[in-house]
């Protein structure tokens, strides 16, 4: 339903300023939900705009609409990929797109039910005990020939036929004859051949550049590669001249400009001379982190660096690796952390504790009961909760007494322990069960949807499916109050001086552009870096880094009313997660003025008479 409401708004950065504004608030009394006119077993997520369906052990797909666009024949529908999904049916595979229809016959194998899903244009398929490369139109692009076919790398696929090797690039071109029993990938710009049990390297032209006179060899490493000769392994160099003695019974890997090897049943650490730096003692040693590697000796395991001393004693029942400077080790049953000194920073009494995640967090367990502290041993969340799940979206599962609920990164319960499932959050949005029925909630703990279903799925596309009795639906993600963001009409000082904004005031609070902040700090103490991580959908805020323009810093403003939409990207601060609020208007995010300042240690100040807000970074941040 629709209300019309006149609204104040106070900002919370000073004192009050008053703005009288009209807002269209939209809520949704109902969830909107499709019912499906079949009864079907089972509906997968919504990808690509088409989600599985399953009846009678037949599988079909339906559209955003619940519109059967695909009829229930199939034996199996993999997801889709490119637009295309591979489809099965008696034994044999073909691709369907997203309207259902069939646009590559039914006529491939897949015998180990692991090729035919598209990348970059390309599918991997199987035909009468052979392999190739179709494209989307069914093409072959790499005929169907050969009896192992990998995928492709860097523009080339390893491909063998009876028991010779070769490369293939995406045309199906054979790059080198069919008359290699090994080819390794190319690196150094040699190539690791194999011909009558014997091994060399080859240059990309053909050209052999190491003679095949050895009985086994790797690929180069860092212009090193390892060879067996006599029944022992030594080391080369591209040249072939030997720059290690054959006097090795394994070579177990290269870290840190150092190698492993193996002499009988020890190992231990050489360097690139064939100096030994590691006495070869040690039942295992696994790579160096950070100048550190954990040996293993009799069961008992500790550290050298990388000169080979022992710099941590052999006395743990197990050791990880170090990671931000701690190293999670185990004595008498009990775990905790030690740095690089050996000193223990979080005490060894914890029956269960974990590697910390990125925010510097982990979970603790001791005498059934969990906990949470932090990377300087600080305890976060006192040991009273049964479980604790991980962080996502700043919240984490806690069940205490067969009840769920959840709490923040810094202990409080936001969300009340009264449920009796309780799911991740993912978008929003966490699925919970109340009474045997679910719905979901969002992060404030509101019950956005009601309890009512017998069955309900995370969000994909902005869809989920719901069940209720034996009627399945499709739910569109709920509404929740609409946010309305309005200019803010403060006037703004950055060290002393006016600095005109594109803000806005977001739920009674001044929200900035976070390029516009970086971009006018720069240069200062409190200066901060700010990049984007496309990989993992993040905001990382580097401190004491220059700021690096991309041509959006301070751009006038509007002036009008916007509806901003939530961040839903990462924040990291110097590599540690943030629990930010933020929103996106314009495509540029908006983070509320104190957190940032309150991040790096900036004083905000308002002045109620002039209506005035101040920014300084001379000055260390302050609560209001």
């Amino acid at each position: 339903m629709k209300r019309n409401i006149i609204f104040i708004l106070l900002i919370t950065i000073g004192l009050n300023i008053i703005l009288i504004g009209k807002v269209n608030i939209v809520y949704a009394a109902e969830p909107e939900i499709i019912w499906l006119e079949k009864e079907y077993d089972k509906v997968h997520p919504f990808k690509e705009g088409v989600a599985q369906v399953k009846l009678a052990n037949k599988q079909g797909c339906i559209d955003k609409s619940g519109k059967e666009i695909t009829p229930l024949k199939y034996d199996t529908i993999y997801d889709f990929s490119e637009g295309l999904a591979k489809v099965q049916l008696n034994n044999k595979y073909g691709y369907i797109d997203n309207t259902g229809k069939v646009l590559i016959p039914l006529k491939y194998d897949d015998e180990y039910g692991v090729y035919g899903t598209f990348e970059e244009g390309l599918s991997r398929v199987a035909l009468n005990g052979k392999y190739g490369f179709i494209d989307k139109t069914g093409k072959e692009l790499v005929k169907i020939k050969y009896d192992r076919l990998d995928d492709f790398s860097e523009g080339f696929a390893w491909a063998m036929l009876n028991d010779k090797y070769t490369f293939v690039d995406k045309t199906g071109k054979e790059m080198y004859p069919l008359k290699y029993d090994f080819m390794g990938n190319p690196s150094c710009g040699l190539i690791l051949i194999s011909l009558d049990d014997k091994w060399g390297y080859m240059d990309k032209a053909e050209k052999i550049i190491i003679p095949l006179e050895f009985s086994h060899g790797f690929n180069f490493f860092d212009g090193v590669a390892a060879v067996k000769l006599g029944g022992k392994y030594g080391f080369i160099n591209t040249k072939g001249e030997t720059i290690i003695p054959f006097e090795y019974d394994d070579v177990r890997g290269y870290s840190e400009n150092l190698i492993l090897i193996k002499v009988q049943d020890k190992v231990g650490y050489i360097d690139r001379k064939g100096k030994e730096v590691s006495k070869i003692k040690y039942d295992n040693i696994e790579d160096f982190h950070e100048g550190f590697a954990v040996v293993e000796l009799d069961n008992k395991y500790g550290f050298i660096d990388l000169t080979g001393k022992e710099v941590i004693p052999l006395k743990y029942e197990s050791a990880n690796d170090f990671s931000n400077g701690l190293a999670l080790v185990k004595l008498d049953g009990k775990g905790g952390y030690i740095d690089k000194a050996g000193k223990e920073v979080i005490p060894l009494k914890y029956d269960e504790i974990y590697s910390f995640s990125n925010d510097g967090l982990t979970t603790i367990k001791l005498n059934g009961k969990a906990g949470l502290i932090d990377n300087k041993g600080k305890v976060i969340i006192q040991l009273k909760y049964d479980s604790i799940y991980s962080f996502y979206e700043g919240l984490a599962v806690v069940i205490l007494g067969n009840k769920y609920g959840y709490v923040d990164k810094t202990g409080k319960e936001v969300v009340p322990l009264k449920y009796e499932e309780a799911s991740s959050f993912n978008n929003g949005l966490a699925i919970i069960k109340k009474d045997g029925k679910y719905g979901y909630i969002n992060k404030t703990g509101n019950e956005v949807t009601p309890l009512v279903y017998d069955y309900v799925s995370d969000f994909s596309e902005g869809l989920a499916i719901v069940r209720s009795g034996t009627k399945t639906g499709i739910m569109k993600k709920p509404l929740e109050k609409s946010i309305l963001a309005t200019p803010t009409s403060s006037k703004v000082l950055v060290n002393g001086k006016v600095k005109s904004f594109d803000a806005y005031l977001i739920e009674d609070n001044n929200y900035f552009k976070l390029r516009d902040l970086a971009h006018v700090i720069n240069g200062t103490k409190k200066q901060f870096e700010v990049k984007w991580d496309g990989n993992k959908k993040a905001i990382n805020l580097v401190s004491n880094k220059p700021y690096a323009k991309d041509g959006s810093e301070m751009s006038k403003a509007k002036g009008i009313d916007v509806v901003p939409a939530l961040n839903t990207s990462i924040i990291y601060k110097d590599g540690v997660e943030l629990n930010l609020k933020s929103y996106n208007i314009n495509g540029n995010n908006f983070f509320r003025l104190r957190d940032i300042a309150s991040s790096f240690d900036i004083r905000v100040t308002y002045n109620k008479d002039t209506k005035t807000i101040g920014i300084d970074t001379s000055l260390g941040y302050v609560e209001d």
